[in-house]
């Protein structure tokens, strides 16, 4: 599914503020790698090939917190993720506006 060399990835283990909340943050040394121009935007593909838009919030208050907004409940809803699962976030290196999200473990 990843479209060319995939140089950032972490994985995620999902809580239940994370499940349920509209928001899930993202790993700082991901973010700082992956995202380096700051977009405020992303394209998600999962594993499953579904698309979607996301929101991309960087937090003030820490310097480069990363939160992946506006449609990420939905995501984690239409997905059945629940507390303990764990998710891959990639992002190639020719292609900072697509995130692949792939479930590790339900």
């Amino acid at each position: 599914m990843i479209q060319g060399p995939e140089i950032y990835s972490c994985l995620k283990l999902l809580t239940a503020n994370q499940v349920d909340n509209s928001a899930v943050v993202i790993p700082l040394k991901f973010a700082q790698g992956a995202f380096p121009l700051r977009l405020n935007h992303v394209k998600v593909v999962m594993d499953n090939g579904f698309c979607y838009s996301l929101g991309l919030r960087w937090s003030r208050k820490r310097k480069v917190q990363l939160y992946l907004t506006r449609g990420w409940k939905s995501l984690a809803k239409i997905n059945g993720f629940r507390v303990g699962t764990v998710l891959r976030f990639s992002v190639c290196n020719n292609d900072e506006t697509t995130l692949y999200i792939k479930v590790v473990q339900k």
